[in-house]
């Protein structure tokens, strides 16, 4: 009836080609390709999420090197400026002693915007370690549900 209106139907297979494609084996391979896929996106999780801890960790010593070395400075300088007398008006230092008291506060301030800076990096990188773990998690329960439709296959 199609012929007749000028739409041909599609060639059949041949009888070979039709043994070696059946359901079943078209569900074995899309089985197959999802557990391979499901399991390159958890490797590159894990990479990911192992490079992100690392630098954390890495991060944690530079900061706690870095805040001995802050707190050292900050004690000199608060030393420092309890030593000193308030000079007196006339007094040609005295010039000298509130651009050093400027520059301590521009440092303590800077010190600051520093600690309040590594704090927040501190969590972002935290919560993305979270997100991480979840992306991990996910691939690698994908991958246990395709072994296990595999299997029962």
């Amino acid at each position: 009836r199609f012929e007749a209106q000028g739409v041909t139907t599609a060639p059949k297979m041949n009888d070979q080609n039709e043994k070696s494609f059946t359901p079943d084996s078209a569900t074995a391979s899309l089985l197959i390709a999802s557990l391979h896929l499901s399991n390159h996106l958890r490797d590159s999780s894990l990479t990911v999420l192992r490079n992100l801890l690392a630098d954390i960790e890495v991060s944690a010593e530079i900061s706690t090197d870095d805040g001995d070395n802050a707190e050292q400075s900050i004690q000199i300088a608060n030393s420092a400026e309890s030593e000193d007398l308030l000079p007196e008006k006339d007094d040609p230092t005295s010039g000298m002693a509130t651009a050093d008291a400027l520059e301590a506060k521009g440092l303590k301030r800077k010190a600051a915007a520093a600690a309040q800076m590594a704090s927040l990096r501190h969590s972002t990188k935290q919560k993305l370690v979270g997100q991480w773990k979840d992306r991990v998690t996910l691939y690698s329960l994908c991958c246990h549900l395709t072994m296990q439709c595999l299997r029962s296959f």
